[in-house]
């Protein structure tokens, strides 16, 4: 039976913290109706690497799961099964054998059909109890009073009758208990409940059923419950955005506009709708961000059921598609996930279709045939184009092509005059001229790495019910001024304003209204750096661009003022990152920010001192920097003292920071001493006057860049046994390696070194036998290479600007990972033979004019991953790459003469992703003699770029991807 807690049990062992640490990797897929093997194994390798796969070949899929968890060893829950058919279930088995040969792997199932369950298992099936009814009421009283509502005494006389009848199934009870609390005559519902549930003993899943359907029936409004029917067009364990599903109840007309005296949005009212449903115990897995917002939840496997009985059957998801015979009419339909084999319903029932979900371009042109349509979904259907008479569907109110390398728009999207909410994701060209015709454009989503005027619609001030924008750039036109925004009173969520340059004074700034938009809680504020400077007038645009106060994220960019405007950071503020603002002689007063928590400062190269006025005087009672955890000072290069802050000893100053970083900052002389909470320190010089500071429980300790360091000082040997991470980085004058003896767990270990590595002797290294990941940088001008035999342990090894491999290789016996970057030309390759355990290799020249392969590599035959950039002398890559029988990835960059594979390719029956990048003479299209060579791998990928006569960088990409 369901809503018992199959699911819930199975997800408290699957959180729990001996089963991460037992098991390599934790696998959860929800099975539901269709039992598809392949289906299964994708979704499997989709958790494992959290993006779509894209695969349709089982081989393919089962080569990439055989890569993923080689060597490993796993736990996967299939959720809600339903297969009896024995033969289906020995036909996964044998495919998840086949997987890895790592013995201790465990699966868990959840089912609620006995002979399910039977044919699964090797271990005693668990049959889950029902709850007392003393538990169920327990659950029951806890929703009623969890927004306040008390129990009136007549509940408590009939809480024996209620609780019996709640038949031990605690989804019951809580989804009853949370309906309760929006019922205006709480004590009628529930006693008119309290009949049904006497009358109607739960007896089976058709009887939860029916009692569940109570708390929908219930619903303050109807269109409560079309919001409810319409998770049926997600397919079982579909993890929901909430503020896209708002954008489609909206689409949908299930949400209607307030009348204009209220200041009500859909979006609010959709807010609210979203936590009538919440508070009824009707979503589960619930995920927050950083500020306690909900972002993403799940739905339980019985109420989307319920949610598809609601329907009426017009909802079709993929995991019924095929199962029902006969649907006479179709008002949404998903297709995410489906199979290329399963049968789509007749035409005839989609005439009125209204939401469409894809993820594959199955229809074509035929699209514009459903001319009802309000939602299309089109993500990851890897088109590039939309069709030109995308403008007929005029009913259109959302439309998502994200994840798509869209390349350009047609001309008639304009005419999509009820659009609502558009996401183009990634999108490289020019916005339509009369995008402003798209009046009902409430929610607008792109990504541009950097944004310039061709991006930008002009004459954005009239959309004037645009809620969300990815940026906003300042151009020179008309339509382009900033005063645009003054004209979106209803903006909210993040904001990016490019080209503040252009903007003329503090009163057109002014006219952006940024102070009257009070739910912007991210602002990015950038100005070009090339350009003239005039101080007075990015400061009176920066008074200008007054933010409300309830801000919480605020970033100022390539700022050319002397002072930093106090009033611009408000009370509310979260974190602050100042960036690039070079001509800034003075810092801002923050200490008094109650909630300010991350404070990331970055080339002020004017800035002298950190003084009184950073802290304020605004303490009294309260501490300064109450609740900051993370601090960055870079690039200050002149930045010579930093004050402590004149206060009573009774007021804390920065009692919660656990992670300082100052780098390149080389005249620092004075700082605080009063760090006692710290967790992580960076530093570029052991003189730093940080380090004299007592390190307690650190984690990670970094030091960068010392100019004069010959060992590590006596300051630094505190207490440092949780030590996980130490960095020690361009030593100019090393005399001798700091030796830490004291660490004897750390883990992660990065050491740059410099021309006195000469006279550093292997026995300084002996501390260091823990050591799993290193990472060595060599000085230009270094002559010896270091010896590292010590690091025996190594698993992960990066090597870098050295003139040859370092000494003591035959060692590193565990060694799996190796990248080697340098001018290769002339290096000595052999010590790469003793090392049989590696996998992946990246070989990187910095620009040698005839490097070329070494031949070594052919005897590495365990290799899996092979990355080649930058040797300019191959023209065709040699034959005995055939050896690498092992070889699952090849990475090619920036070979910019290599013309020809070699015919062994076809001998790498694993490989399964080759990677191209600009090697432009490597012709590898469909037509091309090379073809045939790669014509069996299934991921295939070639992408080289040029600059045009603008500088604009001009891409051209090619997928290959079998069916």
């Amino acid at each position: 039976m369901g809503g018992l807690g199959k699911t819930t049990v199975a997800k408290a062992v699957f959180n729990h913290e001996f089963v991460k640490a037992h098991f390599d990797e934790t696998i959860w897929v929800c099975v539901t109706a269709t039992f598809d093997d392949k289906k299964i194994l994708r979704a499997i390798l989709e958790s494992l690497t959290n993006v779509p796969s894209g695969l349709d070949s089982m081989d393919a899929i089962l080569r990439r799961l055989q890569k993923k968890l080689e060597g490993k060893r796993y736990f996967l829950v299939l959720d809600d099964v339903w297969n009896e058919n024995v033969k289906l279930w020995n036909n996964l088995k044998s495919l998840l054998l086949k997987i890895t040969n790592s013995i201790g792997n465990r699966v868990l199932v959840t089912t609620r059909s006995e002979e399910a369950g039977k044919i699964m298992e090797t271990f005693p099936i668990y049959h889950l109890e029902k709850l007392s009814d003393d538990e169920c009421w327990s659950i029951f009283k806890e929703r009623v009073s969890a927004s306040g509502l008390t129990l009136i005494q007549e509940f408590e006389t009939f809480k024996n009758k209620l609780a019996k009848q709640f038949g031990g199934i605690p989804l019951v009870a809580k989804v009853l208990g949370g309906a309760a609390l929006f019922t205006q005559r709480t004590e009628t519902w529930l006693m008119s409940t309290l009949e049904t549930l006497v009358m109607n003993p739960l007896q089976n899943e058709n009887d939860v059923l029916s009692i569940l359907r109570l708390s929908v029936d219930h619903l303050p409004n109807p269109s409560l419950k079309q919001c409810f029917a319409y998770f049926s067009n997600f397919p079982k364990g579909f993890n929901f955005e909430k503020e896209q599903l708002i954008q489609f109840w909206m689409a949908e007309g299930f949400i209607q506009p307030s009348d204009k005296v209220s200041p009500e949005t859909m979006e609010d009212i959709g807010e609210k709708y979203f936590n009538i449903l919440l508070a009824r115990s009707l979503f589960q897995d619930i995920v927050k961000d950083e500020n306690g917002k909900i972002t993403h939840f799940k739905m339980h496997h019985l109420l989307h059921d319920l949610a598809y009985s609601v329907s009426k059957c017009e909802a079709l998801g993929s995991d019924l598609i095929g199962l029902v015979d006969d649907v006479p009419r179709i008002r949404q339909l998903s297709l995410i996930g489906y199979e290329q084999n399963v049968t789509l319903p007749p035409r005839r029932s989609m005439e009125k279709l209204r939401s469409l979900f894809l993820d594959r371009d199955v229809f074509g042109q035929q699209i514009l045939n459903f001319k009802h349509l309000r939602v299309l979904n089109m993500s990851l259907c890897e088109i590039h184009y939309l069709p030109t008479s995308i403008g007929r569907l005029k009913h259109l109110r959302y439309l998502d092509v994200s994840n798509n390398m869209i390349k350009k728009l047609p001309k008639s999207i304009v005419k999509l005059y009820k659009l609502q909410t558009l996401r183009l994701g990634c999108f490289c060209g020019e916005s339509p001229k009369k995008f402003r015709k798209l009046i009902s454009l409430r929610h607008f989503y792109m990504n541009v790495k950097r944004p310039t005027t061709r991006h930008m619609p002009s004459y954005l001030g009239r959309l004037v019910d645009l809620q969300s924008m990815p940026f906003f750039v300042v151009g020179t036109k008309k339509g382009s001024h900033i005063e645009e925004l003054g004209y979106l009173r209803n903006l909210r969520g993040k904001l990016k304003l490019y080209n503040l340059e252009l903007v003329r004074n503090k009163e057109e700034a002014m006219g952006a209204e940024l102070v009257k938009k009070d739910k912007v809680y991210k602002l990015k504020l950038v100005w070009n750096d090339q350009r003239e400077v005039n101080d007075n007038h990015d400061i009176s645009v920066l008074e200008g661009l007054q933010p409300h106060r309830n801000l919480q994220y605020l970033t100022v960019e390539a700022f050319m003022g002397e002072l930093l405007p106090n009033l611009t950071f408000v009370e509310n503020l979260v974190k602050i990152s100042l960036k690039n603002c070079s001509r800034c002689c003075r810092i801002p007063t923050l200490g008094h920010l109650p909630n300010l928590k991350v404070l990331e400062i970055y080339g002020l190269h004017n800035l002298k001192r950190i003084g009184m006025e950073f802290y304020g005087n605004e303490y009294e009672s309260r501490n300064l920097f109450p609740k900051l955890k993370r601090f960055h000072l870079l690039d200050m290069e002149n930045l010579v003292r930093w004050d402590e802050a004149a206060v009573p000893s009774e007021v804390a100053v920065f009692p919660c920071l656990e992670e300082l970083k100052i780098l390149d900052c080389p005249r620092l002389e004075i700082a605080p001493d009063y760090f006692s909470t710290l967790r992580t320190l960076e530093i570029d010089d052991v003189n730093n006057p940080i380090s004299q500071i007592t390190l307690q429980t650190f984690k990670l300790l970094g030091i960068i860049h010392s100019g004069n360091l010959s060992g590590l000082p006596e300051e630094l040997r505190g207490n440092l046994s949780s030590l996980e991470e130490f960095k020690v980085w361009y030593y100019l004058h090393l005399k001798s390696f700091p030796t830490i003896e004291w660490l004897t767990d750390i883990l992660k270990c990065k050491i740059g070194f410099d021309t006195r590595w000469i006279n550093i002797q292997s026995h300084e290294l002996e501390s260091y036998t823990s050591v799993n990941e290193l990472s060595i940088t060599g000085h230009p001008d270094l002559i010896s290479t270091p010896d590292i035999k010590a690091f025996y342990n190594l698993s992960s090894l990066t090597i870098s600007g050295l003139k040859n491999l370092p000494k003591g290789f035959h060692c590193l016996t565990c060694l799996k990972s190796l990248s080697v970057g340098g001018f290769m030309e002339g290096f000595d390759f052999r010590p790469l033979l003793h090392l049989k355990s590696l996998e992946n290799l990246a070989m990187i020249d910095f620009g040698s004019t005839e490097s070329t392969l070494p031949d070594e590599l052919q005897h590495l035959t365990g290799l899996k991953h092979l990355k080649i950039v930058g040797f300019q002398g191959i023209e065709s890559l040699p034959e005995w790459l055939g050896n690498l029988t092992s070889l699952e990835s090849l990475h090619l960059e920036g070979c910019r003469k290599l013309r020809e594979l070699p015919e062994a390719m076809r001998c790498l029956a694993k490989l399964e992703e080759l990677h191209s990048f600009n090697c432009q003479e490597l012709r590898l299209r469909q037509e091309e003699p090379e073809w045939d060579k790669i014509s069996h791998i299934p991921r295939f990928i070639s992408f080289n770029y040029w600059v045009d006569e603008n500088q604009q960088r001009i891409q051209f990409k090619v997928c290959h991807k079998p069916s």
